[in-house]
């Protein structure tokens, strides 16, 4: 098992929101009871964060553009995350949205000392971030099957 402290990078486009939830939310669902995330990804990562090690979250993803650290954990605790806590900074931001994801990954690490990593997110980052990156299908979000398949891998080790 993973012993070592992991560092969670957290998209939310695509992994704690979904295609399928969105449509469905949009067609099906009164505009005054939507959500902001799929509550199936949520439980995804309440899963993951129970299961693996993670001691720190980092924002990865575009929801941090204008909003504090504290905004952003009251934002996913209101929907259902029972780790907000674990959140303790954002990347920093280098670019248009997703080109420059694993750079500001990379940043983050520079500046802050190795660790661990595991990095969730829908868009492909594997040339640059092999190591610790799992791509989550936008169409689902984050499953309980990747959650079953991440915490497979890190128990290997």
């Amino acid at each position: 098992m993973q012993s070592r402290p992991l560092t969670l990078f957290l998209d939310f486009d695509g992994v704690l929101n979904n295609d399928n939830f969105l449509r469905h939310q949009k067609n099906h669902v009164p505009a005054s009871e939507h959500k902001l995330f799929d509550p199936t990804n949520i439980a995804s990562l309440n899963a993951l964060c129970a299961k693996l090690p993670i001691g720190q979250i980092v924002i990865s993803s575009t929801w941090k553009k204008n909003r504090t650290l504290n905004e952003i954990r009251k934002l996913l605790s209101r929907e259902g995350f029972l780790f907000a806590e674990r959140i303790i900074s954002v990347t920093p931001e280098l670019g248009i949205q997703y080109e420059a994801r694993a750079d500001e990954i990379k940043e983050w690490i520079s500046n802050n000392g190795p660790t661990a990593i595991l990095v969730l997110d829908d868009f492909d980052l594997t040339s640059s971030l092999s190591e610790g990156f799992f791509k989550v299908n936008s169409a689902d979000g984050l499953t309980a099957d990747l959650v079953a398949s991440i915490v497979s891998k890190y128990s290997a080790k």
